[in-house]
This record gives C-alpha cells, sequence and structure tokens, in this order.
C-alpha cells in the first residue's frame, strides 16, 4: 500500500501548506492592530480601557475563532481572559486547587494588568499577545467542546 502512504503524505503536506498560508494571511492582517498596541502609551484610566478592548479584538482576529463584532464573541473571549481567578474559593479550597493552576493563573489577563503589560519591552508585548491568543482560543474550543460557549465558532 505504498500508494496509500504517498497520497496520505501528499494530503498532509497540502493541508500543512494552507494552514501556513492562513496563518501568514492573517498575521499581515492583525500587524498594524498588532503594532498600534505595542505601540500605545496610556495614560489615562480611558486610553487603558481602550488598549484592553484592542488587545481583546487582536486575539479574537489571531485565533481566526469568530468576529470581534459579534457581542457574544466578544463578551466570551473578554470572560476568558478574566476568568480563572475565582474570589469564592476558601482558604482549603486555594491551597488544594491553587498549585495546580497556577501557571493558568499566571496567563490570565485582567484589566488591572495593563499597567504591567505597558512597562513590556515591544517584543515581550508582541509574545504576551500571542500567549493571550492560545489561551484564549483553548479556553473558547473547550467551552465549544463543553457546549458552554464557542459562540462563532464554525464547525
Amino acid at each position: 500500500m505504498p500508494a496509500l502512504e504517498y497520497v496520505t503524505l501528499d494530503f498532509l503536506s497540502f493541508l500543512e501548506e494552507i494552514i501556513s498560508k492562513n496563518c501568514e494571511t492573517i498575521k499581515t492582517r492583525t500587524a498594524p492592530l498588532i503594532k498600534e498596541i505595542i505601540e500605545t502609551t496610556a495614560k489615562t484610566k480611558e486610553d487603558l480601557e481602550k488598549l484592553y478592548r484592542k488587545i481583546v479584538v487582536a486575539v479574537i482576529i489571531s485565533s481566526g475563532l469568530g468576529n470581534p463584532t459579534n457581542i457574544g464573541v466578544l463578551k466570551e473571549s473578554t470572560a476568558a481572559l478574566q476568568s480563572v481567578f475565582v474570589p469564592c474559593f476558601t482558604a482549603a479550597l486555594q491551597s488544594v486547587f491553587v498549585p495546580c493552576f497556577t501557571a493558568a493563573l499566571q496567563s490570565v489577563f485582567p484589566p488591572s494588568e495593563l499597567g504591567q503589560f505597558m512597562a513590556l519591552s515591544r517584543k515581550d508585548k508582541d509574545q504576551q499577545i500571542m500567549e493571550l491568543t492560545h489561551i484564549v482560543t483553548g479556553i473558547r474550543l473547550f467551552n465549544r467542546d463543553c457546549q458552554k460557549g464557542g459562540e462563532g465558532i464554525d464547525d
């Protein structure tokens, strides 16, 4: 069955090429927005709120999962960025669960961390946006799989 193996490898190569082109297209289209985010020098609370909204939109567009003009997609993506901290944990529960979620907790990006984001280098800001995109994408895909979200994600 070498012919079947060749067809399979050829098809996988074709898929890899399509995915690569799609990623490059998304990167090219989001580059101006990412550049604007990275170069922003927000000084007021209003500026920080605008910056946060731009980050949410950039994460949605970069993930390729939904339209940022869809209010449901915006709400779900914003919630994903803010969702990890659960203040109702008791101290006993925190001692059990928090060590398991430390990496996730540190990756979440609540609006209160915008000051820290602003202090990052350009390269680190770009990296942070990519990491946030991966995290939010994972949360939204998980929620979709659990039928508890995933609005705007096509099959």
